[in-house]
């Protein structure tokens, strides 16, 4: 079986494929993506410093960015020609304007710095508890493995709810990603499938049937209680992810510091024109656009989950979980369906089978679907998701 690739965040992308919209959609902009050793090498070298005339162009045309800095532009103009209409000395205020300047220069300076950092925070929180979601698959499909009683049955019922667990957290937090929707309907039974379906938080659904199958699976309080340590971790990841996604930075603060940058972006031609006359209609867009740009990071990195890769996590863990099952003698088999996605649970009742690893070639010659046919199966992805894959594979490219 195939590794499973990491594939762009389809959410962050534009359904239609219109590549004029992929071009200019802030998603796609501040999208992060895994990195590798190749990615380290080109951001320690001079790349990172050389401007990409391109990106600019995205960035500027991201609203409210654009709109800001022709404004800041308008109103430059407007200052240089009409000071330049009048005497001297009516104009000979504007001297002592700059050193009013300096002091909300300052103020400005603080707030800009504590959005930044306060997103900053937030993402990096963001990113640790998806480390923790690695953690605890990878934990408790091992446990699961060695400590549950030699059941299959048993085993592969517990193994398909750890292998929808990330997508489901995935689509709790984004309800317009409709992945996890399309991994249960061919990773699940019938029966776990209509629990997770109807269930109006299904990250706690899924951890009160793992706990569940614990109990049932009759290993001894200290195991139970280590397995229950594993459950608890991935409610815990649930409730910090909820309180990221739904608590912003307080709005009250967000509001005071992009019209506090406003205000002084309008009155910034006023302290520029004394020294530099004309070429403050070419120096006010340039300073609006450095500031306007540090501003609108924070507010893009505030809600992290449509900046980090996690689809590429949630792909990256279900590869960890199968390696896992191989070695520990399980495989998994995820047959797609090839009907509609409507009719789907109809279809396909059985859904996928969870069995035990066998080296006999003719338990191994044929997998279903055309897989590998090394006896372990794999999850498949569906194959609206692998064009989404292609398409953004291609745009990035």
């Amino acid at each position: 079986m195939a590794s499973p690739r990491a594939t762009p965040n389809p959410d962050l992308s534009v359904m239609d494929g219109s590549a004029y919209a992929r071009f200019f959609s802030q998603g796609h902009l501040f999208q992060d993506r895994v990195y590798a050793y190749d990615d380290w090498e080109k951001q320690r070298g001079f790349h990172r410093l050389a401007p990409d005339l391109l990106t600019c162009v995205r960035v500027l045309s991201c609203s409210p960015i654009l709109a800001a800095v022709v404004y800041s532009t308008v109103i430059s103009v407007f200052v240089h020609f009409a000071f330049t209409s009048f005497s001297s000395h009516h104009a000979d205020y504007l001297d002592h304007i700059d050193e009013a300047y300096k002091y909300i220069t300052f103020a400005l300076s603080l707030l800009i710095v504590f959005k930044t950092n306060s997103s900053y925070s937030r993402w990096w929180e963001a990113r640790k508890l998806w480390g923790r979601m690695f953690d605890w698959s990878r934990h408790l499909t091992r446990q699961v493995l060695t400590w549950f009683p030699e059941d299959d049955d048993l085993k592969a019922e517990m193994l398909r709810w750890i292998l929808v667990a990330s997508y489901t957290l995935r689509s709790h937090i984004n309800p317009k990603v409709q992945e996890a929707d399309d991994i249960a309907r061919v990773t699940l039974t019938l029966d776990q499938y209509k629990k997770w379906r109807v269930s109006k938080h299904r990250p706690l659904t899924i951890a009160m049937a793992m706990s569940k199958l614990i109990r049932r699976s009759g290993v001894s309080d200290i195991i139970a209680v280590e397995m229950e340590q594993q459950v608890t971790i991935y409610v815990n990841c649930t409730g910090g992810c909820e309180r990221i996604f739904k608590t912003p930075v307080p709005l009250a603060y967000t509001r005071h510091t992009a019209r506090y940058l406003m205000i002084w972006i309008t009155f910034l031609p006023l302290a520029l024109w004394p020294q530099l006359d004309w070429v403050t209609c070419i120096a006010t867009p340039f300073i609006a656009f450095l500031l306007l740009g540090l501003e609108n990071i924070g507010v893009q990195i505030e809600e992290p989950f449509r900046i980090l890769p996690v689809v590429m996590y949630c792909s990256a863990i279900t590869g960890n979980l199968e390696e896992v099952m191989r070695s520990g003698g399980f495989a998994v088999e995820l047959p797609l369906p090839t009907t509609a996605p409507s009719a789907w649970p109809d279809a396909n009742p059985s859904f996928s089978t969870c069995r035990k690893k066998t080296d006999s070639p003719a338990d191994n010659a044929k997998a279903p679907n055309g897989s590998s046919g090394d006896g372990s199966g794999g999850l498949q992805r569906p194959q609206h998701m692998e064009q989404q894959e292609k398409s953004m594979s291609d745009n990035n490219a």
